[in-house]
């Protein structure tokens, strides 16, 4: 490895002769093997002398990545002597605390970085990564964006996407947006930070301004890699009109030569605009050609999901002996298209409750935990459960209830139930035939939901969530909410709902039938138009149109 540093690094043989920096931690790394009664850190210092701090700097890393961070510490406190207090300095000894474990430290390093070379992304990054980690959500995408809302920055299309996507993940798409249609004066046509407006857009409820990124990534020169561009516009309005120039434009994309994944986007388009034209045959035969195309360019892995679906059986896992009573997790799950989303939102119109959207922490801190010993398992839950806590809580305005609503928690209700006692579980079910119809128009991006493309499948998966939710039925509360309840008797649902939660008893005995108020916040899940819309009953039975042109249906009656 030839040394490297911050993007203003020197080349290899700028400053001196070319170095090998790998060769220099080999030779410290035989001689502490060795036990070299010479101190191995003062030869290497020596070594190092003649060069500049790049090279310093690059030792310093080698020495964190191969775990002697004191030892790194140790080289740049002499670099600091030679060279004066620098920000490669500062940042590359944030990294050496952080592999010690002193995170104030670290972070103290990084931001005294960030403020020596205020152009520079890794410091900033450094901090920004570390409030994300302490749940501090807000507080690490206004940092990224102020950052990158730099002029200098703002010409550098490829960062400002990097800090988007970051800002996106911490569910802040307002300030993705705006930084986003800063940097477009400078890039008006550079595709990935086009799909990332679309997308933020569609997510913060600005449909018209999605609409119109959409048909630009239609029309424009890279339209057959802009893969979600039909489906985008697609599902940012309800077609009623078949003389529409939209549909024009998506049928034009047909005709065009395209990669099988985008083939696939825009069938699922045409299925959902022939269906709100309701010609359901057409519908049924883009399916097809959609459903097929998505089976080849992202299999499912039905071997995970069957070790998933094993493991989820267990109920392996000790309960958490220290519950945190200050604040109340709600995990609202079932088979994906089963009303997760309308229930969230419906309970997030009421004060204190708050829906944080299909979150992945319950899946990765659930396969750490039981990736550890046996023997640790108590000490893991109790830290994991205070993690998962710090990430739901966040730091903007307090409230009482958080809700998790990824669906496909089922699989990991043995973490739930024993690291978060207090926890309230709900799940939503609904007509086999219309989850099933329903899951057949998505083009999912998960891994986990790439069964939606076979109905063997779907059928397969639909029935071992009736059997995990059954198995922990008998161990632990949960609520069984009808989506056809919702949306026949949402008021008789809601008083069930927020009792079962715990929300305040004279609350919950005066709810009403909630008023249609649409969501406001950040929605990224596969309902993001549908949320915001009325719910109509004609959503109930929807299976009936397609009996005739998709016969599978009756295997879910």
């Amino acid at each position: 490895m030839r040394y490297r540093g911050d993007p203003r690094n020197l080349k290899p043989g700028q400053g001196g002769a070319m170095v090998d920096v790998e060769k220099m931690l080999a030779r410290f790394a035989d001689a502490i093997a060795r036990a070299d009664p010479a101190n191995p850190l003062l030869d290497l210092v020596g070594s190092l002398s003649p060069l500049p701090v790049q090279v310093w700097a690059a030792v310093a890393d080698g020495l964190v990545r191969q775990s002697w961070p004191k030892a790194a510490l140790a080289v740049l406190a002499e670099a600091e002597v030679r060279f004066g207090r620098q920000a490669l300095i500062e940042f590359h000894r944030a990294l050496a605390y952080r592999a010690i474990g002193d995170m104030d430290n670290a972070a103290a390093c990084a931001r005294a970085a960030a403020r020596a070379a205020p152009q520079w992304l890794q410091p900033v990054w450094f901090v920004a990564d570390g409030l994300r980690e302490r749940g501090r959500t807000h507080a690490a995408a206004s940092m990224l964006c102020d950052f990158a809302m730099q002029p200098e920055i703002l010409k550098d299309v490829d960062t400002v996407c990097t800090c988007m996507k970051f800002m996106i993940e911490c569910a802040e798409s307002g300030l993705a947006h705006a930084l986003g249609r800063a940097a477009m004066v400078a890039h008006p046509h550079h595709l990935p930070l086009m799909e990332l407006l679309a997308k933020t857009a569609l997510e913060t409820g600005q449909f018209d301004e999605a609409r119109n990124f959409y048909r630009d990534l239609a029309l424009g020169p890279h339209a057959a890699r802009a893969r979600l561009a039909a489906l985008g516009l697609a599902l940012s309005k309800r077609f009623d009109n078949a003389a529409d120039t939209d549909i024009a434009l998506i049928d034009g994309m047909l005709q065009r030569s395209a990669p099988a994944s985008t083939k696939a986007s825009v069938h699922f388009a045409r299925a959902k605009i022939s269906d709100d034209l309701r010609d359901y045959r057409a519908a049924a035969e883009h399916l097809r050609i959609a459903n097929a195309a998505a089976r080849a360019v992202q299999p499912w892995d039905r071997a995970q999901w069957l070790r998933d679906k094993a493991r989820a059986l267990q109920g392996q896992l000790p309960r958490n002996r220290a519950p945190d009573r200050a604040c109340v997790p709600v995990f609202v799950i079932g088979m994906p298209r089963s009303g997760t989303t309308l229930l969230s939102e419906l309970m997030a119109r009421h004060a204190g409750i708050v829906s944080r959207g299909e979150l992945n922490f319950a899946e990765h801190i659930d396969r750490a935990v039981t990736g550890t010993p046996r023997q640790a398992w108590e000490d893991a839950l109790t830290s994991s459960a205070a993690m998962y806590r710090t990430h739901i809580i966040r730091d903007d305005a307090a409230a009482r209830v958080y809700i998790d609503k990824n669906p496909m928690n089922f699989l990991h209700l043995d973490w739930i139930t024993a690291a978060l006692p207090e926890a309230r579980i709900i799940y939503c079910a609904r007509h086999k035939a219309d989850v099933a119809l329903s899951l057949w128009f998505q083009f999912f991006e998960s891994p986990a939901t790439r069964f939606s493309h076979d109905f063997a499948w779907i059928r397969e998966v639909d029935a071992g969530c009736e059997e995990i939710v059954s198995y922990w039925s008998a161990r632990a509360s949960i609520l069984r909410v009808a989506y056809e309840d919702l949306v026949h008797d949402r008021h008789a649902a809601m008083v069930r709902v927020l009792a079962h939660i715990g929300y305040d008893a004279a609350a919950s005995a005066s709810v009403s039938a909630v008023a249609p108020v649409a969501p406001t916040g950040q929605i990224a899940t596969s309902s993001l138009w549908q949320a915001r819309q009325p719910v109509y009953a004609s959503s109930i039975g929807r299976y009936r149109h397609y009996l005739e042109f998709i016969p599978e249906l009756k295997s879910f009656l």
